[in-house]
Formats: structure tokens, sequence, C-alpha cells
């Protein structure tokens, strides 16, 4: 900004002023979700997580089966030194 101060002497209290903003939005959002699930209805949030975790989890099934061999990478010896 060419003050010549310190960023926490010049734009910090802004900053933190934005930030705190921000925070009670998101927690009055939290909040009013946590309303809304409690009296029955599911939060777009939860959907979405509960999507994306379902399509990790079937990306991500972690080491192939012992009769999959065609995703297993093949055991290769190293390389020697020259």
């Amino acid at each position: 900004c060419g003050s010549g101060k310190k960023y926490k002497k010049c734009h910090l209290p802004e900053d933190e002023a934005k930030r705190h903003e921000e925070l009670e939005k998101q927690q009055a959002l939290r909040a009013a979700e946590t309303a809304e699930t409690e009296t029955g209805g599911e939060s777009r949030e939860n959907k979405s997580q509960r999507k994306q975790s379902a399509a990790w989890k079937s990306s991500n099934q972690g080491p192939a089966a012992k009769g999959d061999k065609a995703r297993r990478s093949p055991n290769l010896p190293r390389r020697s030194a020259v």
C-alpha cells in the first residue's frame, strides 16, 4: 500500500475483520444445516460429500485382489549399478 508500515500494523486488523465475518457466515450456515438435518432433511453439503466419498471409494479400491493380476504392477528387478 506504500504506507511504510508493517503488515500487522497496517492491514492485519482489516483482514482479520473480513475473516471474522466470513467465519460467522459459515457458522450460521452450519447451524442452519444442522437444524435442517435435525428436522429430518438432508443438507446439500452432506449429499455432495456422500457422492464424493462414494466416487472416491470406487476409484480407490486399494490393492488388487489376488486373482486380479492385470491391475498389479510387475515386480521388476532394480537396475544394476554401472
